[in-house]
């Protein structure tokens, strides 16, 4: 038994009625081709490919056996289908005509031609468009009668207008040479072509054309279709309705009215009769309309979803819109035309040649970083394995303050791949023009194969996760990427043949000014889903459910015309198309959304600041004020909304740590293993941010340093004061000492750098700063002291520098304590000990006084000075002997800051000694603060205000919880 043919999957209704394009499939399955099986002899002009696709889905259904499909098309495709000429690439047009431009004497530089060309083919494009004759238009200007405002009938003319005549006067044979040129290779302009075809030069083996939809033609657009209808074989169906088309002060219906015959299928009256809810949405912002589009999707169910439609007028609203969307059962589609710039090919080309502009053999990091994260490197080299190397090596890099890098660096970091890219970028860094071009296709070549090698494209269902999403392809990088090696193919071919750009800089300059003028087309197929669309590209499409974006002045209808040398008054006499008709273009496109839509909501911004959105669209207005029927009615009750942007919660509360015993057992180790002072100073300003910091190990964030941070200057400090005293070690401080460091502190400063920064960055920007202010730190130290000894002070008898100290404490009430650090400088005067620290910034006397119940002062963590001096006096009394011990510990600062202070010791009622027994009492009571951490039940709560609680904004981490 023969199998049955399967029908064709039904894709979802987009409408609850009887849309635009089923009226089409009925017209094509009452046309007698259809009963004949001769539908190939049946040409199908519509408005975008969508269209075309739910057409041949929907015929096929209709089919009851295989039979050929009609022609589809795109009037454009149908137009150029009619032609034995093909379409050139713009940039093709651009190229060529630089060629003719050049055999003139006053051919202009290829920077200059560009923006001159581009006004000049856009003028010759409208000229054909509207079957113009290209010596009217272009006629000595003094000749045109009646045009008083250009003062071109005066008798002498001024040097600006001479230039404007001179110009003029070459145009037209310009337009005949480019036009000949390309004509000798089978090119045209989509104009010319456009215009070929309406002047009898097509063929198309077809015996009829339905053309349905098309409504804003240009002259010569129709005139093709004319020439179909003049022999009997054009069927048009207008996408429109009578409220408008009928309406002569509508604008909406402009094109309708100038094209419309008594053969053709008159608009229907659909707004009369069942009109759509029409909320006029005002929004603060593109976030808010965004939001308020969430806010609405996430109310509908799968079905009702498919049966909607986002406009987005303006592409540069796609990536805030996707972003903002909740997760589609069915899948997202989007089918627009994007600017180049409102792509991410735009940025990373910028970012790309911005780093070719240096002169350096290396790269800066944070550059490398930049690259490195961006989407278009991010889709091609997207392993997930790899990236982590590469993120930890520029990890590694940051940590050891390098800022200039080479490819050999990612190597020796264990992270080849990316030395290799590095390697690529390396070949882009020449001189000429023209080795710069070879050396960019070659490598945007390379680059356009990984981006095409995506396996699977991101269809933005958000069924994955974010991470996931992200190594997945985004279709308008790979679009955008090959529309830029078109840009350099052009570019290429112009620079071989006559060479005039002259340096890689001005090759990349004219790339940038061509990519300004590119767009690129999202086509998507798939019916299933929530369906996002630009406002030409959702022509003939009916949907119950339309949100459209960006409902503002300047942007729907874009007021800004194109340039032109053509003036407004002169199209005016010409009768050529100006302001008003493509206003009605926008109109137009506007107004048929409501066809047979069940709700539309109309979105603008309502920021009164002009480059936020400026005013409502006039359309909004109109649709309120002037759309109404014959008794005054009006055809769409439009109601206003605004919508507000939720307030934020109340900031949530951080749930209370309980100390557990994994924190009890991680508190021991840490407090046998040796406390600095700064982890005791962290512990008693802000438990919880300790227990992030010391008990998870939750370390500092790692930072580029391109300029030294106080942290740096100070070790640098720290390190020439060591190094250069070294030969003091074991001696009474000398003038001679400080002599020798003064003069060898150039050499020490360099030794400083290359151990504990990076020399090679001090001798640019803030770095020179930061190195003179280390030098004068160093030279008040050293100027001090001198003045110190010459005026009797004891000389110290230098014990040790940078002594590492460490002292144990068992038996405490917490248990087994100890305390560890270093000191600058281990001394003794008279026979008393001496611990001296330096600090690069300034302290005060005061902020080391201690008196009465001493330690309760330190309790709230703000004398960290005080407490790191009673923790290096401690750690000193426990290296001496009981007797040595009785006699105290001295401990002091000499700040960077406050060098006239000299030393500055820490005093406790009013005595600079530590004696035995302010340790004692020390250690007893840092005993019970850990001892109070640690108790059972004890909540830890983030101390509203300490300062620098960096972690205390991480809720709850896990008792297994570790870096």
């Amino acid at each position: 038994m023969p199998s049955q043919r399967q029908a064709p999957k039904p894709h979802p209704r987009t409408l609850t009625g009887t849309s635009f394009l089923d009226e089409v499939l009925e017209a094509i399955v009452n046309d007698p081709r259809f009963a004949n099986r001769q539908l190939e002899r049946l040409a199908v002009v519509v408005p975008s490919h969508r269209a075309m696709a739910k057409l041949r889905h929907g015929l096929r259904a209709k089919m009851d056996g295989p039979a050929r499909m009609p022609q589809f098309y795109a009037l454009s495709g149908f137009i150029e289908a009619s032609s034995h000429l093909a379409a050139a690439d713009p940039l093709e047009v651009l190229a060529r005509m630089y060629s003719l431009i050049q055999e003139e004497d006053d051919a202009p530089s290829f920077d200059r031609f560009v923006p001159w060309a581009t006004v000049v083919l856009s003028d010759f494009a409208a000229v054909d468009h509207e079957l113009g004759d290209v010596h009217n238009v272009f006629q000595n200007l003094a000749d045109i009668q009646g045009i008083e405002d250009w003062s071109f009938g005066e008798p002498e003319l001024s040097e600006d207008q001479k230039a404007f005549e001179r110009q003029w006067r070459r145009l037209p044979g310009l337009y005949h040479k480019l036009h000949g040129s390309l004509l000798n290779d089978g090119l045209a302009t989509r104009a010319q072509l456009t215009r070929s075809v309406a002047e009898g030069k097509g063929q198309m083996e077809v015996d009829h054309v339905l053309a349905a939809g098309l409504a804003t033609m240009s002259k010569a657009e129709w005139r093709c279709l004319q020439r179909w209808e003049e022999r009997g074989a054009l069927t048009v169906l207008w996408d429109g309705d009578a409220s408008y088309v009928d309406d002569p002060h509508n604008e909406a219906g402009l094109f309708i009215r100038k094209h419309r015959t008594r053969k053709g299928a008159f608009p229907r009256s659909t707004l009369a009769k069942s009109p759509p809810v029409v909320k006029a949405v005002g929004c603060s912002s593109t976030v808010s309309q965004t939001q308020y589009v969430r806010d609405t999707l996430s109310k509908l169910t799968p079905e009702e979803l498919d049966q909607t439609l986002v406009i987005l007028p303006d592409g540069g609203s796609l990536g805030t819109l996707l972003q903002a969307l909740p997760e589609q059962p069915n899948g997202i589609n989007v089918t627009m035309g994007l600017a180049l710039h409102e792509t991410p090919v735009q940025s990373f080309v910028e970012q790309l040649f911005g780093m070719l502009e240096t002169d350096s053999k290396s790269w800066r990091l944070e550059q490398i970083q930049a690259l490195h994260a961006h989407p278009v490197i991010h889709q091609a080299y997207g392993d997930k394995d790899q990236r982590w190397r590469e993120g930890r090596a520029m990890h590694r890099m940051i940590k050891g303050h390098r800022v200039w890098i080479q490819a050999k660096d990612f190597l020796a970091e264990g992270a080849p791949e990316w030395g290799d890219v590095m390697e690529g970028l390396g070949t882009l860094r020449v001189e000429g023009a023209s080795a710069f071009l070879d050396a960019m296709s070659s490598w945007a070549k390379e680059l356009e194969g990984r981006l095409e090698a995506m396996p699977e494209p991101l269809d933005l269902k958000r069924e994955s996760k974010p991470q996931e999403d992200a190594a997945r392809a985004l279709p308008w990088i790979p679009a955008g990427w090959r529309r830029f090696r078109t840009v350099l193919a052009v570019l290429e071919r112009l620079q071989q043949s006559h060479g005039p750009m002259k340096s890689a800089r001005e090759a990349r300059a004219m790339a940038r000014r061509l990519l300004r003028q590119e767009r690129i087309d999202l086509l998507g197929e798939p019916n299933q889903g929530l369906q996002i669309m630009g406002l030409t590209e959702a022509r003939a499409l009916d949907f119950d459910r339309v949100l459209v974006l960006d409902m503002n002045e300047g942007m729907v209808p874009q007021t800004s015309m194109p340039d032109s040398f053509l003036p407004l008054d002169l199209r005016a006499s010409l009768g050529m198309p100006g302001p008003r008709e493509r206003e009605a273009r926008y109109a137009y496109l506007v107004h048929r959304i409501f066809h047979r839509a069940n709700e539309v909501h109309l979105l603008h911004r309502s920021s009164p600041d002009r480059k936020d959105g400026g005013e409502p669209s006039r359309y909004l207005m109109q649709l309120e004020g002037s759309f109404h029927k014959k008794d005054g009615t009006p055809y769409l009750n439009v109601q206003p909304i605004i919508h507000q942007l939720p307030l934020p919660d109340a900031r949530p509360e951080m749930r209370p740590m309980t100390v557990t015993d994994v924190m009890r057992k991680r508190l021991s180790t840490w407090a046998a293993d040796g406390m600095s002072p700064s982890a005791i100073n962290t512990l008693l300003q802000c438990p919880r941010n300790f227990a992030y910091r010391y008990l998870y190990k939750m370390g500092e964030a790692t930072e580029l340093q391109s300029s030294m941070e106080a942290s740096t200057l100070g070790s640098v400090v720290h390190w020439v004061m060591e190094h250069g005293l070294k030969a003091a070690q074991g001696h009474l401080l000398t003038t001679g000492h400080l002599d020798h460091v003064a003069a060898s502190i150039d050499t020490l400063l360099e030794q400083a750098l290359e151990s504990e920064y990076n020399a090679s960055l001090v001798h640019r920007g803030e770095n020179v700063l930061q190195l003179e202010i280390a030098r004068a730190t160093i030279q008040k130290f050293l100027r001090q002291e001198k003045g110190e000894l010459a005026s009797g002070t004891p000389a110290p008898q230098i014990v040790e520098l940078e002594q590492k100290l460490h002292s144990d404490h068992p038996g405490t009430a917490f248990g087994t304590m100890a305390f560890r650090g270093i000191a600058d400088r281990r001394e003794t005067v008279r026979g008393v000990q001496r611990v001296v620290d330096y600090k690069s910034g300034k302290v005060e006397a005061k902020e080391l006084k201690l008196k009465g119940d001493w330690t309760t002062q330190l309790e709230s963590g703000d004398k960290p000075k005080a407490l790191q001096l009673i923790v290096y006096a401690t750690m000193v009394l426990a290296t001496l002997s009981a007797e040595e011990g009785e006699k105290g510990v001295l401990a002091a600062i000499r700040s960077g800051r406050n060098v006239r202070e000299g030393l500055l010791s820490l005093r406790i009622d009013g005595e600079p000694l530590i004696l035995p027994h302010h340790a004692e009492t020390f250690v007893q009571w840092l005993a019970d603060r850990l001892t109070e951490f640690a108790a059972t039940e004890n909540v830890l709560e983030h101390k509203s205000d300490a300062k620098y609680c960096e972690h205390c904004v991480v809720l709850d981490p896990t008792d297994n919880f570790s870096f």
